[in-house]
């Protein structure tokens, strides 16, 4: 058990009110990266755990560790890397698949839009402030939208949402309460604030 191993089971032990035996503990590791740790805690028997023990669970931990890793890859696919909603490619993929669904299902609604006179106010307050006012129009869609609904980004400026079990008066509802929202944004550059809808 190494130095910082064992604190940790003191702290989890005094915390839990619970007895560490012993641990067998072997590193989640992908291509030489640390993606954390995989425990096995106080055998039933109290004998130490054996060298064919970690070598079953270091084979274990590098299928946890690949896994792990695909998971990450998946959404860094599926995921704009600036804004956090869905990327256009995942968007359309899900969009194909929902449209084969729709003659089976009623009430789908789907909406795009873009901000006035982004390119002004990336002139205007800087690229940083931009990526920030960018940032801030996905938070307020997502706060908008139920966890059923899907918003992209799909691209530049472009924003796409899919609303689900919505017609298009109630997608109407929907999108206006989203303007609002992104209008009533504020971006903070440093010190400064200013709206999302200037200059």
């Amino acid at each position: 058990m190494s130095p910082k191993t064992a604190v940790t089971a003191l702290f989890f032990d005094k915390e839990l009110d619970f007895k560490t035996r012993n641990i067998l503990c072997v590193p989640l590791k992908f291509k030489n990266r640390i993606l954390g740790s995989l425990e096995v805690i106080n055998k039933k028997r109290k004998r130490m755990l054996r060298c064919r023990r970690l070598r079953a669970l270091t084979v274990l931990a590098n299928h946890v560790a690949t896994a792990i890793e695909n998971s990450r890859l998946y959404r860094e696919a599926m995921t704009d890397a600036l804004t956090g909603l869905y990327s256009r490619r995942f968007f359309q993929n899900h969009f194909r698949r929902e449209f084969i669904r729709s003659a089976r299902v009623k009430g789908r609604s789907r909406f795009l839009c873009d901000l006035d006179d982004f390119k002004e106010f990336n002139d205007t307050y800087g690229h940083q402030a931009g990526d920030r006012a960018l940032k801030a129009v996905a938070a307020a869609m997502r706060a908008t939208l139920r966890r059923i609904d899907v918003a992209a980004r799909y691209g530049g400026e472009e924003f796409v949402t899919l609303l689900h079990d919505t017609d298009k008066n109630g997608a109407m509802i929907v999108a206006e309460r989203m303007r609002e929202a992104i209008q009533n944004k504020v971006i903070k550059k440093g010190n400064k604030e200013f709206p999302s809808h200037a200059p």
